[in-house]
């Protein structure tokens, strides 16, 4: 069954490259075969580093509905909903 993030990531598959800390990201949580993702608005608080360049492979990412932190691969973050840059 097709995610409803799915056009999103068609759309820029590398999104999560350009993701900075401050930024404002749609996380689509990683799941196991046979359960229904879960998708959720986050801000970006810290960003780990790759060992082979300079692309982060893992954020930390607070839900700003629950203000809970989550550890999640890059690969997560289906796109960024407001750059730091562009925040009022």
């Amino acid at each position: 069954m097709p995610s409803p993030t799915d056009a999103l990531r068609q759309a820029d598959p590398t999104a999560f490259l350009r993701v900075q800390v401050g930024d404002t990201v749609l996380v689509e949580d990683p799941v196991l075969p046979g359960e229904t993702a879960s998708t959720w608005v986050g801000l970006v608080i810290h960003a780990e580093g790759g060992a082979r360049g300079p692309e982060h492979s893992y954020f930390q990412i607070a839900d700003v509905d629950t203000g809970l932190v989550k550890t999640l691969s890059a690969d997560a973050v289906v796109a960024v909903v407001q750059a730091v840059g562009q925040q009022q």
